[in-house]
């Protein structure tokens, strides 16, 4: 799970007076979370399944659970208004914030590189044979490369999840329409 925490000092002055006058945060706070959830839904490369994304860019919708663990909750806890947003994904962490990737039971990962492949294992093949042209490992199947073998993959982080001064602009609007609703003002 990662979740991202905002402190208070990333907040615009006036956000926070307007915050401080609205009694009932949970609305606003959910309005900047569903806005926060398609903006990183938003970002994400759509693909057409079996097709990856490209190298260095951030993961494919199809490719992952990752952008439907997505989520947002507001609460008000003491009346404060709190706001989680993050993702109960495993591979969250790893794309937000880039590292090393290594097999943990094996010498090698194996890296689907055919649309056949996408989204399956070495071991749902039949018949793969180890090729090695120019250095690099490759099963291959009827003549055809379907995983590249690797003995790490470095990724980059995406960090797209980060409150950007567009959703600050969009939860002072969300503020602004909530004490309009409670001073009576017509919206």
């Amino acid at each position: 799970m990662i979740e991202i925490q905002v402190d208070d000092a990333h907040i615009p002055d006036r956000l926070k007076r307007m915050a401080k006058a609205v009694k009932e945060p949970r609305r606003p706070l959910a309005d900047l979370g569903g806005h926060w959830q398609r903006r990183v839904k938003q970002g994400m490369p759509h693909l057409p399944p079996g097709q990856a994304a490209n190298a260095g860019s951030p993961p494919a919708v199809h490719t992952s659970e990752y952008v439907h663990s997505i989520t947002y909750d507001p609460s008000d806890a003491d009346s404060a208004g709190i706001l989680r947003l993050g993702s109960s994904s495993i591979h969250a962490r790893m794309t937000e914030k880039g590292g090393k990737i290594v097999p943990k039971h094996a010498k090698r990962l194996a890296i689907p590189v055919s649309a056949e492949s996408f989204g399956k294992r070495p071991r749902d093949f039949m018949g793969l044979k180890l090729t090695m042209p120019a250095g690099a490992a490759y099963l291959v199947q009827r003549g055809v490369p379907l995983f590249l073998l690797l003995r790490s993959v470095t990724l980059h982080p995406h960090p797209h999840m980060a409150i950007t001064d567009a959703d600050w602009d969009y939860f002072g609007g969300a503020l602004q329409r909530e004490l309009d609703k409670e001073w009576g003002k017509a919206t």
